[in-house]
């Protein structure tokens, strides 16, 4: 969306409004971590740690990969891999704001177990390429050996206790069982029908060099006919943003819906320049290497 803070998402329909306090929805008047109610503020500013969202593009770039350390912080600093998903996982944190901005009461939002239900669903369809003949990968022995902590926090060795299952160790949350027993994920809605869902339109405009046949986008807060006009007003929440994070691109509740959709075509023109220039220096490196052999072999 060009403005993701108006989706239906934020509704009655759904978790109730993304600004301020939460007045609509089964969760108005939910208590969070600091004794107060749960307050958000989505896309309220850059800030210091520069909000973001996960896009396709990042998505398409992390499943690139076939190893756990080339989408996790390895012998680089934490934010030294664009590809992290950690760090990609962080910016929504920063990006919805108010409690979830705050990590030790983020799970107070009822957003927050959403948003980790997707993150995991990015790792296993990772995982499922890792097993695939594209990679050939053993899912379940592909703990990397390099430090996966921010700032070298202990407790995050392969060998270290899963905390709450200390008779497990860290490596054995790569056992292929947990989702085939006990959980499993169903794709992303894709275009034409976009899951039969009444809250997606099928957009065949905004990205048609990359997605042809379209892109599946939620229909704003008032698909939602019971949407109340809490979100649409002005409050005043307290950012607590972390130092750093990958950039943003500008798309702040404080554009006009025309500004954001600039903004996300710019980006996407970015993209799509960047995807092909990455191409041509692959084609090129393959090139450079064939005439490599071709003159080896004479």
């Amino acid at each position: 969306m060009a403005s993701p803070h108006k989706s239906v998402i934020w509704s009655d329909c759904f978790v109730g409004n993304g600004n301020g306090s939460i007045r609509s929805s089964q969760f108005a008047g939910w208590y969070g971590g600091e004794y107060v109610h749960i307050k958000r503020s989505t896309s309220q500013s850059e800030g210091p740690c520069p909000p973001k969202l996960i896009s396709k593009n990042d998505m398409k770039r992390m499943l690139h990969h076939c190893y756990f350390k080339n989408i996790t912080t390895g012998g680089e600093p934490y934010f030294g891999n664009k590809d992290n998903l950690e760090v990609q996982h962080d910016g929504i944190h920063d990006w919805v704001g108010g409690d979830m901005g705050i990590i030790k009461i983020s799970s107070f939002d009822p957003i927050f177990w959403m948003h980790h239900a997707f993150i995991d669903y990015i790792w296993e369809v990772f995982r499922e390429k890792q097993s695939s003949s594209e990679c050939n990968v053993d899912v379940e022995t592909d703990y990397p050996e390099t430090d996966l902590s921010q700032h070298k926090a202990l407790g995050h060795a392969a060998t270290d206790p899963l905390h709450g299952f200390e008779y497990l160790q860290i490596k054995d949350g790569l056992w292929k069982n947990w989702t085939k027993k006990f959980v499993n994920y169903e794709p992303q809605p894709q275009c034409p029908t976009c899951g039969d869902s009444q809250f997606m339109h099928c957009d065949l405009k905004i990205d048609k060099e990359r997605h042809p046949n379209g892109v599946c986008v939620s229909e704003d807060y008032n698909a939602c006919h019971s949407v109340q006009e809490v979100d649409k007003e002005s409050y005043s929440v307290i950012e607590r943003f972390d130092p750093e994070g990958f950039p943003g691109i500008g798309r702040t509740r404080g554009n006009a819906d025309g500004e954001n959709l600039k903004l996300l075509q710019q980006e996407i023109e970015r993209e799509t320049q960047g995807n092909k220039t990455s191409s041509i220096k692959r084609v090129m490196t393959a090139g450079r290497l064939s005439l490599l052999l071709t003159i080896i072999s004479v």
